[in-house]
């Protein structure tokens, strides 16, 4: 089973998920039904806040949780993908890709990423960026670049308009033009 965004529920909610962490049995309260977990069942969550406060608001709505919850879970750190890898994933969704062009994608996925971190140098200022630039957005950012193609006839860029709907339209316009002068930087 997984549970997304774990860091989102009520910590009384998920309070009631330890019996069931313990003993492998949950009572249904409606029917009184018990369902009895097989052995070798699993419960993965996931969560971007680590169950801390976030002052930033990327993760609005995520929480702290209950230590005798947390203590049923191994947690992992994942790092977010390098340049190769975000290579390697790009070429996958688009085949005929030309390899240089999915390098310079990778690279500009992974310097985004990187700015949403740590205020990084772009242009002639230090921006942080307030959003992140998560895998999901990439799909639709790649998804919309190639729907967008019709555009080039009129002069616009497919790639840097579709971060709008994707990324930057939800940034103040600092970011924006962070984000802009990031894109000409590394794909123009």
């Amino acid at each position: 089973m997984v549970i997304n965004e774990i860091d989102a529920a009520k910590p009384s909610t998920l309070l009631g998920l330890n019996e069931f962490f313990d003993t492998g049995t949950v009572v249904i309260t409606e029917t009184g039904e018990v369902i009895h977990a097989k052995r070798g069942f699993q419960v993965h969550a996931t969560c971007n806040s680590k169950f801390l406060d976030d002052p930033t608001d990327a993760f609005a709505g995520t929480r702290g949780q209950n230590a005798s919850v947390l203590r049923r879970f191994f947690s992992m750190v994942y790092d977010s993908p390098t340049e190769d890898q975000e290579a390697d994933f790009i070429q996958s969704l688009y085949p005929d890709l030309d390899a240089g062009v999915v390098k310079k994608k990778a690279t500009f996925v992974v310097a985004l990423r990187d700015a949403g971190r740590t205020p990084t140098k772009i242009g002639n200022q230090n921006v942080q960026l307030s959003r992140t630039f998560c895998r999901s957005m990439v799909i639709d950012w790649l998804y919309l670049e190639s729907t967008f193609g019709y555009m080039l006839n009129r002069g616009v860029s497919p790639g840097l308009y579709a971060l709008g709907p994707v990324l930057t339209n939800l940034m103040p316009d600092h970011e924006k033009e962070a984000v802009k002068a990031l894109y000409e930087t590394i794909l123009v």
